[in-house]
């Protein structure tokens, strides 16, 4: 099997009027397990012309604020940008679903891929601590998402797998899934980081 983890940073918990500062996603393969350094991954940080958010979020991003007021990271792009660089990431590791027609193709120099609008909607199979209640919700506001890709309904979510049904209240948060799966380490408010201890937890099932 192959998914996406996918995680964000954003500038508060509001879709309406907050702002996704950060976009990490990673390429797991169940069958191949590779390290950190050598799996498929994709992170961007968004170029705002203006930040709000809310107080909490915004100071416990502050780095990413930062980043963003320089403007001098490689990783910087516009939201209305954001498209063309997933797809291609996506090309580029064999995470698109729709064969190429004829003629309808380019080249990234990694890999010959379709060229995005010649096929219907990607639908991304995910994984994600809160994505169904949280990061989706965010990231289908992204200039174009939704003319573009879709989420299966079926979400990969540790949470479910490692709440304890006689002792907790409700659904642990990561840190607690970390513990249990004895995954070292501790959230790290990351979107790449954090994307990858998801993928650490789910691992230990598989």
């Amino acid at each position: 099997m192959k998914y996406l983890s996918i995680d964000i940073e954003t500038t508060g918990l509001d879709p309406e009027t907050c702002q996704i500062l950060s976009f990490g996603a990673i390429v797991e393969d169940t069958e191949k397990k590779l390290e950190y350094g050598e799996i498929p991954k994709f992170y961007k940080v968004f170029k705002h012309d203006y930040i709000q958010g809310e107080p909490f979020a915004l100071n416990l991003n502050k780095r990413l604020v930062e980043v963003i007021k320089e403007g001098e990271s490689e990783n910087l792009i516009k939201p209305w940008e954001f498209i063309d660089c997933f797809w291609d990431f996506l090309g580029e590791n064999e995470m698109l679903s729709q064969n190429p027609f004829a003629g309808h193709v380019k080249n990234t120099g990694k890999a010959v891929i379709p060229v995005r609008g010649m096929h219907s909607k990607e639908k991304l199979k995910v994984a994600g601590k809160n994505f169904a209640t949280f990061d989706k919700s965010f990231i289908e506001k992204i200039p174009n998402f939704k003319d573009v890709f879709s989420f299966h309904q079926r979400i990969l979510d540790p949470a479910s797998m490692f709440v304890d049904f006689k002792k907790d209240e409700w659904l642990p948060n990561l840190n607690t899934c970390m513990k249990r799966s004895e995954v070292k380490g501790a959230v790290s408010h990351n979107a790449l980081y954090d994307a990858w201890d998801v993928i650490q937890v789910l691992r230990t099932k598989y």
